[in-house]
């Protein structure tokens, strides 16, 4: 009788025990499964959004690196073509006009000299004319390049600039040379031109003084009263005449090519439109096995977490304490 008595406390404590291990072993299961659950549905996610993405995506044709890469299609129409060549030969005559007045500013020819004194408003208006034609073709080459319509419109605005500096130095070269040119140059050589700029033009053309050595004369050592050289004036009339001549030439002829490409600028610039993306795939249309791979290799995907083995540590896990505190009681 006594040896029952003695068992039956421990028969209850070790039923006890095995009541609470068993709680801990199910609820260590039922974490498991939850979170086993749970990376399945992150990865059902995951590949349900790349499935989607690659049925939505843009078809890459094989026209090129560009169309496949950006899925842009890429066309050159007629508009297009004549933006290039129109922006091309404005290039070419404001790069010619800005050339010469380079050249002519760093006295590389040997008249230049002349002309930077006789005629310095001009060669300040002929720089002018060929940095803003340069900076109009820059413009319309970019924004034909980039199908760029501000671009265009400013190429549009920029054109007419450009017809108004050269009309300029067309009209100013020519009514210089045309209308009393000669008045013109005895005036300058008297009122204008300073002592410098009258030895630059006597040693460049290898005169003395404007009408004899006698008159108005800078002395050097090669130029004197008593010396034997010309006067300077017949020698920078046929100058000026020949100079003059060849800039208004130049800068009048072309004003007619100026206009068609300010037609063409004006008419073509609306035409010029932003590559098109391609048409999206419909949701019943299938992907080639090469599209697949291409789509799939670019997707990074979550991998799947490894299942760990429940901690059998007391610390963090408040809820197996009080649920095996609880059996305790209840027992």
């Amino acid at each position: 009788m006594s040896e029952n008595q003695h068992a039956t406390p421990g028969s209850h404590y070790a039923r006890i025990s095995a009541t609470a291990k068993n709680s801990t072993s199910a609820l260590s299961r039922t974490d498991s499964d939850a979170t086993l659950n749970d990376s399945n549905r992150t990865v059902s996610s995951w590949n349900a959004s790349s499935h989607y993405l690659a049925r939505n995506s843009p078809t890459p044709r094989r026209t090129g690196h560009y169309q496949s890469q950006y899925g842009l299609s890429e066309k050159w129409t007629i508009p297009k073509w004549c933006l290039v060549f129109s922006s091309f030969s404005v290039f070419v005559y404001g790069c010619a006009a800005l050339i010469c007045a380079l050249l002519t500013w760093f006295r590389t020819w040997r008249l230049a000299s002349v002309m930077l004194i006789a005629d310095n408003d001009v060669m300040v208006l002929i720089t002018i004319a060929g940095s803003i034609t340069m900076l109009t073709a820059l413009t319309g080459m970019i924004g034909t390049m980039l199908n760029s319509r501000p671009l265009l419109a400013v190429y549009a605005v920029l054109l007419w600039s450009t017809l108004i500096a050269i009309f300029i130095v067309g009209r100013i070269s020519y009514r210089r040379s045309t209308f009393a040119l000669d008045r013109k140059l005895n005036l300058a050589w008297s009122r204008y031109y300073t002592a410098l700029g009258r030895l630059l033009i006597q040693d460049t053309l290898q005169c003395c003084g404007y009408y004899t050595p006698q008159h108005e004369v800078t002395l050097s050592d090669s130029c004197h009263p008593n010396a034997v050289l010309p006067g300077c004036k017949t020698g920078l009339y046929a100058f000026e005449q020949e100079n003059l001549k060849l800039v208004w030439t130049m800068a009048l002829s072309l004003v007619p090519l100026h206009v068609v490409n300010i037609v063409v600028g004006l008419l073509c610039a609306n035409h010029v439109t932003v590559p098109r993306i391609l048409s999206k795939r419909r949701p019943d249309d299938g992907l080639d096995t090469e599209e697949t791979q291409g789509l799939l290799r670019d997707t990074k995907f979550v991998q799947r977490p490894s299942i760990s083995r429940a901690s059998s540590s007391g610390i963090f896990r408040e809820d197996r304490r009080k649920f095996s505190i609880d059996i305790v009681h209840s027992v």
